[in-house]
């Protein structure tokens, strides 16, 4: 997992291996409404479809099951 930020004030989490986005609460509805959201989903195409379809997932930081945002 890394983190990198965007702009003044956008961090989120990425995994290193599959390229996945970890959104903090509220990341995602920002990251929907500006052009940075396909700038950032550089991850495999096949792969992304993948993992997109998979809803039971444990939050890497702190192991609280996550909200699944499509």
């Amino acid at each position: 997992m890394e983190e990198a930020t965007y702009g003044r004030n956008m961090t989120i989490d990425r995994c290193t291996q599959c390229k996945g986005i970890w959104c903090d609460t509220g990341e995602a509805e920002v990251l929907k409404g500006k052009w940075m959201s396909d700038f950032l989903d550089s991850g495999n195409v096949k792969t992304g479809k993948v993992h997109n379809k998979i809803t039971d997932i444990n939050c890497p930081r702190c192991g609280v099951e996550m909200t699944h945002i499509k």
